[in-house]
């Protein structure tokens, strides 16, 4: 990997941490049970849960058990979000091929976020991962797929918030420096 690729690679990683540690504190520290909940990173382990399981978060979710989610955070503020990029090849190169985090993520759910312009808080969205992935795979049509120009070529759908929200369980949250705000879905007209 050249030096650049690998600093763009590493940026974004880091931009990530700084959104989470930043505003995903707020979702966590509100909805987990008693507070309770761990950031998966740092260790031969929970490289292990990342990449293998797509897991970048353990929270108590009640007092008998726990959740495992899998945390997006688009970086690129300053226009309408109208799709999820779902992951379905993170390496589409000849010889280096690797299937996606829709095939083989196990995590419960999949909270997807979108910077605000300025970096001033994000708009998440908590997905029912299992049914996602059911739901996706069994599509009788595929949406379009887009090959990112990176090193490893990834390649995912953009599949529209509304046809995912009207499929399987989602809610919506706006996370800022003032909390987490549950956003009650409108009823359709």
């Amino acid at each position: 990997m050249s030096a650049n690729l690998a600093d763009n690679f590493d940026a974004a990683r880091e931009y990530s941490c700084k959104m989470r540690d930043t505003f995903l504190v707020h979702f966590y520290k509100k909805y987990s049970f008693d507070g309770r909940y761990v950031f998966v990173d740092k260790s031969a382990c929970s490289t292990l849960l990342q990449k293998e399981l797509a897991v970048d978060t353990i929270s108590q979710w009640s007092n008998k058990g726990s959740i495992c989610i899998e945390e997006k955070i688009e970086q690129w503020p300053g226009y309408p979000r109208w799709n999820f990029a779902l992951e379905t090849e993170s390496c589409t190169k000849p010889g280096r091929e690797r299937k996606g985090w829709m095939h083989y993520a196990r995590a419960d759910y999949l909270l997807y976020a979108f910077a605000f312009e300025g970096d001033i808080g994000l708009d998440a969205y908590l997905i029912d991962f299992p049914k996602l992935r059911e739901w996706f795979w069994s599509l009788p049509t595929r949406y379009k797929p887009h090959t990112m120009d990176t090193i490893n070529r990834t390649r995912f759908e953009k599949v529209p918030i509304q046809d995912v929200r009207q499929a399987v369980p989602t809610w919506h949250y706006v996370i800022n420096n003032e909390g987490c705000t549950f956003i009650r879905r409108r009823a359709s007209a």
